[in-house]
């Protein structure tokens, strides 16, 4: 083979390569898409479940920075955080002095009895 002819099936090749990787890239977005549609109708932001979706988290994080106003609408979504302990940064022992202030932590409870 000369030069020509390898260049040419190398470039074949790469074609090959590159519609099969193009080919599994369009089967994940399916999957991922019908995935995530159901992940979101089963576990969405309304749903009973222990699944915090992006838009949960957003508000949460919002809620405990006070962007999002008390009211009688929010009491129970504001008592279920409470609840969980949901809280922005973490408390240094003993000093009071937070670190990672943007970063949603859920605090352990250890007064929690197992029956």
């Amino acid at each position: 083979m000369d030069n020509n002819e390898n260049s040419a099936v190398h470039s074949n090749s790469i074609k090959v390569e590159r519609s099969e990787d193009d080919a599994k890239r369009e089967q994940d977005e399916l999957q991922y898409e019908t995935y995530q549609t159901w992940v979101l109708s089963n576990y969405g932001d309304y749903t009973k479940t222990k699944t915090i979706t992006n838009k949960k988290y957003e508000r949460i994080v919002k809620t405990l920075r006070g962007e999002i106003k008390n009211c009688a609408e929010n009491s129970r979504f504001r008592f279920w955080m409470k609840l969980k302990k949901f809280r922005l940064g973490l408390p240094l022992p003993g000093t009071g002095t937070l670190i990672d202030e943007n970063q949603l932590y859920v605090l352990e409870n250890k007064n929690k009895s197992i029956i």
